[in-house]
């Protein structure tokens, strides 16, 4: 017990400066060179132009490292962190990916959850090359239409539906055009045929878990598509030239990209802290998450604006890779709703925090 606890604290202590382990700068790295490998801007644009916007090659390399399933981990060990996940969703916001992978993560990590046969069939789920599985986002009453991430390529669904939490084989709709070019859809929920993963309090923990990490994971690779655009308007700023020097010279240039990289790595930094806790402790920060979700997404929408006002007219044009990662930053996280929301959820948990504080204070003595 001992051990245990010191083994807690030496990892509270570890994250508290907000570092990475060597295992996962390797895992980032490993993530980094793939995605360059198979999704650089010219492949997503050529995506955006699909019917679907989906990019099934990269979804097949994908496959085959086993990322589908990645939040399974392997049956008697444990699975990723959700600090390693967010790291891999980084990944996927640099290289503007659409990919499900979000969806495979937090259901994974939900079937870990059920265990037995309900693992199982999450598994054979995951594991399927030839299918999609995605979520809905909120909760459902049968024949109720919902917006589904990478709805336009899914075979089933997971989430909630009245008081049970289902794998949903539903009627997919119309693809809406969006800004981010997603392969989102409308969906009609329905219950036929189904298969029940739980019910009653637990379906509805198990759904508010999976929409609360969806939201982080996504938030993470948000910071991507952030620091992708950090990245390019730098590149810009110093191989465009004005008055014969490069532009980056310029205070009114460079400090607002300065500003960038700073708030960039203070969101990047809350993530990881707001998913160390989530796996560790979820009950001592719960405020953490939401605050990482409207950070990152604040975050995001400032660093892609700054990146195409950096690059002036140039930026707005086809050929420039800055209003690609504007317009998904400014459209992935909006699937789960307005992060604006997000600030509710935050007051929420302080004023739960102070109440407890009251009670756990001493009353005090009357003077009369």
């Amino acid at each position: 017990m001992l051990a245990e606890t010191a083994e807690f604290r030496r990892q509270v202590i570890r994250h508290d400066d907000f570092s990475l382990s060597a295992e996962q700068v390797l895992l980032r790295e490993t993530y980094a060179r793939l995605l360059a490998a198979h999704s650089p801007v010219d492949r997503v644009r050529a995506v955006e132009r699909l019917p679907d916007r989906f990019d099934r090659e990269l979804w097949s390399a994908m496959m085959r490292l086993g990322a589908a399933s990645l939040g399974l981990g392997t049956p008697g060990e444990d699975g990723p962190s959700l600090v390693d996940l967010a790291i891999i969703c980084e990944q996927l916001g640099r290289a503007a990916a659409a990919t499900p992978f979000i969806e495979a993560a937090v259901i994974g990590r939900l079937g870990e959850q059920l265990g037995g046969e309900r693992r199982e069939l999450v598994a054979a789920l995951l594991s399927d090359s030839a299918a999609v599985t995605s979520v809905w986002l909120h909760p459902a009453a049968p024949g109720m239409r919902q917006l589904v991430p990478c709805g336009a390529v899914a075979d089933h669904l997971v989430g909630q539906l009245d008081d049970r939490l289902l794998v949903c084989f539903g009627r997919r709709a119309e693809s809406p055009d969006n800004i981010a070019a997603a392969p989102i859809a409308w969906w009609e929920l329905d219950a036929t045929g189904a298969v029940e993963l739980a019910a009653g309090p637990l379906a509805r923990r198990l759904s508010g878990q999976l929409v609360r990490e969806w939201k982080l994971l996504t938030a993470a690779a948000v910071l991507g598509l952030a620091g992708a655009a950090l990245d390019d308007a730098v590149r810009y700023a110093t191989e465009r030239e004005a008055f014969g020097v490069p532009i980056g010279a310029f205070q009114a240039v460079s400090h607002p990209l300065a500003n960038v990289a700073v708030r960039l790595e203070a969101a990047r930094r809350l993530v990881w802290r707001a998913a160390w806790f989530t796996d560790h402790d979820p009950a001592a920060a719960p405020e953490l998450l939401p605050m990482a979700v409207l950070l990152a997404s604040e975050v995001a929408g400032r660093a892609t604006a700054t990146s195409v006002h950096t690059e002036g007219g140039f930026g707005v044009t086809d050929d420039s890779a800055a209003q690609l990662y504007f317009r998904r930053a400014r459209g992935w996280p909006l699937l789960a709703g307005d992060p604006a929301r997000e600030l509710g959820s935050i007051a929420g948990h302080v004023r739960r925090h102070a109440a407890a504080a009251d009670r756990a204070r001493p009353a005090r003595d009357t003077v009369r």
